[in-house]
């Protein structure tokens, strides 16, 4: 499978979106489990946060499989590039 294809690209995005919500519980285990961190409110806290972080990743990747496809822009249907500049003033 070409690496570029739409194919490719909406699987990577998906498995994106699973493994962020998948390390949830894995990190879950690690820190509390075989590392042996507390499970104190503050340790719980700042996991709870840490877990919004992973979901809100999630939701991007969803996003962003969920976007339209974009066409090529007018004037440039093979996929040049037009060099940036920056204008000093």
């Amino acid at each position: 499978m070409h690496h570029r294809s739409r194919t490719w690209v909406r699987r990577r995005l998906r498995s994106l979106a699973l493994w962020e919500l998948a390390n949830i519980p894995l990190q879950f285990v690690i820190w509390f489990s075989l590392i042996g961190f507390p499970v104190t409110a503050p340790n719980l806290t700042g996991f709870a946060l840490f877990a919004i972080l992973l979901v809100q990743g999630a939701a991007y990747w969803t996003a962003k499989l969920r976007q339209p496809a974009r066409s090529p822009l007018p004037g440039f249907a093979d996929g040049s590039t037009v060099p940036l500049t920056v204008n000093d003033r």
